[in-house]
């Protein structure tokens, strides 16, 4: 069984490869995000406007946050990955409102040439975080099957190991009486002496 475990976690290597590598990107893209939307807020934006950039912020945050305890903890906490699917949609809301000028709500567009821009950067960084959180949740599955596998190579090394233990004591224990060594060299010499 052990050994099935380990294949599980193994196929599930190139999956988990990519979920890291979603985590780090939306790392860096969330931090991104928050930069941008600051100086959205300061290039004079509408009220609104930097109302939705942030709610991106807190949204991006969060998800970054939710990912990686996903990710360093144990077992898969379903209200997590919940909120995480529920963030994402919110934050892929807020992004398309802002993509196309307007926020969810239709408030008008920033004006100035500084504060497109910047609304453009940030709308170019969302996207790039909602990538990388779409990749993040489409391996799950394999998160969880490789953490299952993990589990259960550890309940059953635990076993094994005190088998181990157990065998190991009896081996020397066996070595303290020395008459079954003794017999052997005796059945041996009689043997012996049988063939000459």
């Amino acid at each position: 069984r052990v050994d099935a475990n380990v294949e599980r976690m193994l196929d599930s290597q190139r999956s988990l490869t990519d979920l890291a590598l979603a985590l780090g990107t939306i790392t860096q893209a969330s931090k991104r995000i928050a930069e941008l939307a600051r100086q959205v807020g300061q290039a004079g934006g509408n009220a609104r406007e930097n109302e939705v950039a942030s709610q991106l912020v807190a949204h991006s945050q969060r998800m970054v946050r939710n990912a990686a305890a996903l990710v360093s903890s144990a077992e898969i906490d379903p209200e997590v990955v919940t909120t995480l699917g529920r963030d994402a949609s919110a934050f892929r809301d807020l992004q398309g409102g802002l993509a196309k000028g307007v926020d969810a709500s239709r408030a008008p567009a920033a004006r100035g040439e500084e504060g497109r821009s910047g609304l453009a950067e940030l709308v170019k960084h969302s996207s790039a975080f909602d990538a990388g959180i779409t990749a993040f949740l489409q391996n799950m599955n394999p998160l969880v099957a490789a953490k299952q596998a993990a589990r259960s190579v550890n309940n059953e090394a635990e076993a094994l190991l005190y088998d181990t233990t157990k065998l190991a004591e009896l081996y020397e224990g066996s070595g303290k009486s020395r008459l079954p060594m003794w017999a052997a060299i005796a059945f041996a010499l009689l043997a012996l002496g049988t063939l000459l």
